[in-house]
């Protein structure tokens, strides 16, 4: 690693690293990967030449830096295990490969990223601004996706994939009260992400690198997409958007899955403030999202299992469907309840046909089950006092002493129904990458503390 500096001006660091791992091939054992990154503190150069005062812009900085980075694969992914002697069909006994193939050609795995940035400061720091720019490029991925039975294997690790991930954030932060007695001090930070993928094997359009999956919906990445999509099943439609109905007058569905939806938010937050008075300490975090698909999991299995308010509201109403026929012919049909219809050339209950379209037909619109969420909660808020330094004088043997009150997750407002936080809390109930699935979770639980802290 170099690292030089001119002046408290400008900086400079370049480095370089050199891994060699057993777990890839002999050939591609030995992998380099170098950064550099540099910034200019400008405010230096224009104080010192007098061309700017400090009782504006304090200071500023701009930023930018590249980097490269490997990573190698765990381990025995180059070669296929056996599975232990056992007895097969017929008393036969004997081995067979695992499940998994290997793969004797695996590269390590590469990403470059770059990030441009300023940092800038007024007031004498009491307001400040921080903001970056970053892209991140993986590629030569080392994945395991599911093939076709029909190799003989279930997962091969494959070198493919690149994952192209650009994003923003901000931070604002400030201090627009300060007085001998009282302060406020204000930050409010930003950040959104959009991640890509393409760069997948030839006839491999879509990749799942989980088996998350509910209500008929799937967290996938697709190839030239999105790579937090959401995986499901469509209504056909004509060029006009009308549903084509079947010759009951209920709608046609596709069973090969497409993206209905993107799990990645399009910005998140905080919004912190704190406020001091002498000793006393009061503190308030908001959290926001904007954006980003769930899939309500929970609200389809209470729904198919006719337990919920919707079912509820539905069961005993007019159901209309409308659109067109195979040959583009406007259709629409309604059924009541307490009547009875000719349907598959039978006689049937509306009431039976109500309940087979919100069981059947209704699910395979995977969209029907989806909310882009708009989210704001009060995270937490407390308050906190230190004893006063000539109270503790007279006590003698303590040097700090405050006592606290906190609480978290008070207050939601979202569009969502149900907790969307539920559905981000990583591997979930569903397995790894579950974030924007939500099945029957347990939404974030209100709690309160109480605290007292004393130093000797």
């Amino acid at each position: 690693e170099f690292r030089a500096s001119w002046k408290d001006m400008l900086y400079l660091t370049v480095s370089g690293r050199n891994d060699w791992t057993s777990t890839l091939p002999i050939e591609h054992r030995s992998y380099f990967y170098p950064s550099v990154s540099g910034s200019f503190v400008f405010t230096e150069l224009l104080q010192s030449k007098n061309w700017l005062s400090d009782d504006v812009l304090s200071f500023g900085k701009i930023r930018a830096s590249w980097a490269k980075v490997g990573k190698d694969t765990g381990v025995y992914e180059t070669s296929t295990a056996l599975w232990p002697v056992g007895t097969y069909l017929n008393g036969v006994i004997g081995v067979g490969n695992n499940w998994e193939r290997g793969n004797p050609y695996l590269k390590p795995e590469m990403t470059k990223s770059t990030e441009f940035g300023i940092e800038l400061s007024f007031f004498h720091n009491r307001l400040h601004f921080d903001y970056a720019y970053y892209t991140n490029d993986s590629y030569n991925q080392i994945l395991s996706p599911r093939g076709p039975q029909s190799t003989g294997y279930i997962f091969c690790s494959i070198n493919a994939g690149n994952v192209y991930n650009k994003g923003m954030e901000l931070t604002i932060s400030g201090t627009p009260i300060q007085t001998k007695d009282f302060t406020w001090d204000i930050g409010l930070n930003m950040a959104g992400n959009r991640g890509t993928l393409d760069g997948l094997p030839d006839g491999m359009d879509v990749m799942y690198v989980t088996d998350v999956q509910y209500a008929g919906a799937q967290a996938a990445s697709f190839n030239r997409g999105d790579f937090m999509a959401i995986a499901g099943t469509e209504w056909n439609r004509d060029e006009a958007g009308n549903v084509i109905l079947d010759k009951n007058g209920m709608p046609t569905y596709s069973t090969t899955l497409s993206a209905v939806g993107n799990r990645e938010s399009t910005f998140t937050g905080g919004l912190n403030n704190t406020l001091t008075w002498k000793g006393l300490t009061f503190n308030m975090l908001w959290e926001f999202r904007v954006g980003g698909d769930v899939i309500n999991g929970t609200q389809y299995a209470m729904d198919n299992a006719g337990v919920s308010q919707f079912s509820a509201d539905i069961r005993n109403k007019p159901l209309t469907v409308t659109g067109v026929d195979a040959d583009g012919n406007p259709v629409s049909n309604t059924w009541e309840a307490n009547k009875t219809y000719i349907f598959n050339g039978v006689e049937t209950s509306g009431y039976n046909i109500i309940q087979n379209y919100y069981q059947t037909y209704y699910p395979k619109e995977t969209r029907n089950y989806i909310t882009e969420v708009n989210s704001l909660r009060l995270r937490s808020i407390s308050l906190s006092y230190d004893l006063p330094k000539r109270f503790l004088q007279r006590i003698g043997f303590l040097k700090r002493a405050s006592i606290s009150v906190a609480a978290t997750n008070l207050l939601l407002f979202t569009n969502y129904n149900g907790d969307p936080e539920v559905a981000a809390a990583g591997a979930g109930v569903g397995g790894s990458s579950s974030v924007g699935f939500d099945y029957c979770g347990v939404p974030a639980t209100s709690s309160m503390s109480f605290g007292l802290n004393l130093t000797f």
